[in-house]
């Protein structure tokens, strides 16, 4: 942190309460609940909004308890930071849309590693996507042939 932060922070703490502080910390909790489970999500809310709802809706509950449960051992900016990858992980099926899914992370780590290997997974989605519409390309080519 540099200087500047440093005493901004001071500053920030010296004239909020504990109980902002707390508000605006769950706050920030509740919001990687959403980002995740934004980008758990399948369907393309642009193309289905009602449908992109339910599923949000169904996804929400296990995320929230999920990441209820992995907090003491990984710490509110972990989840913040790794919300995204988590979210893939959960898309892809590296990990399944429970309660229970994350028990087995132990620490930070733990659960960076599990977004990474969210992350991979939505890389490879993303190549397969460009190949099939390459070998499409080349197909419409052949028969303009």
């Amino acid at each position: 942190m540099s200087d500047a932060q440093q005493k901004r922070f001071k500053a920030f703490v010296g004239l909020t309460e504990q109980d902002e502080r707390d508000w605006l910390a769950f706050s920030v909790f509740e919001r990687a609940i959403d980002s995740t489970t934004d980008f758990a999500a399948m369907v393309n809310r642009y193309a289905d909004f009602k449908a992109r709802e339910r599923e949000e809706a169904v996804l929400r509950q296990p995320i929230g308890e999920m990441l209820f449960r992995v907090l003491p051992r990984v710490g509110l900016g972990a989840i913040v930071a790794n919300a995204e990858g988590l979210g893939y992980a959960l898309r892809y099926g590296v990990i399944d849309p429970k309660p229970t899914a994350l028990d087995a992370i132990a620490d930070v780590d733990d659960f960076e590693a599990l977004a990474v290997r969210g992350h991979g997974a939505e890389q490879r989605n993303t190549e397969l996507r460009i190949e099939a519409a390459q070998r499409q390309a080349q197909d419409i080519g052949a028969m303009d042939a």
